[in-house]
């Protein structure tokens, strides 16, 4: 809690949208974390890590990604992305 107030009253500002001071120091501490994370979980890279605001948006990355990987072989359709995952994978494994 103590971290996140001094973020907000002294260091906040957009994460890789400036070069003024509070905007490198934000985003240094935002590549920080992200190679804390990698270290963590023993990811290979940085570029693994990918930070998302909440599970809604992640799920629908992990769908849309997957999607996209196999999408050359079912037509598009127009549903959700998380909805098309259970097709393709009956549709894969017939």
């Amino acid at each position: 809690m103590t971290a996140s107030v001094h973020l907000y009253s002294h260091d906040y500002a957009n994460v890789h949208r400036g070069v003024h001071t509070l905007s490198v120091r934000s985003t240094d501490k935002f590549e920080g974390a992200r190679t804390k994370v990698k270290d963590f979980i023993n990811a290979a890279s940085e570029k693994e890590i990918i930070f998302v605001k909440g599970a809604t948006e992640a799920i629908n990355l992990v769908a849309q990604t997957y999607g996209k990987a196999i999408s050359s072989r079912v037509m598009k359709l127009s549903l959700p992305p998380w909805s098309i995952i259970p097709i393709l994978c009956l549709a894969n494994s017939v």
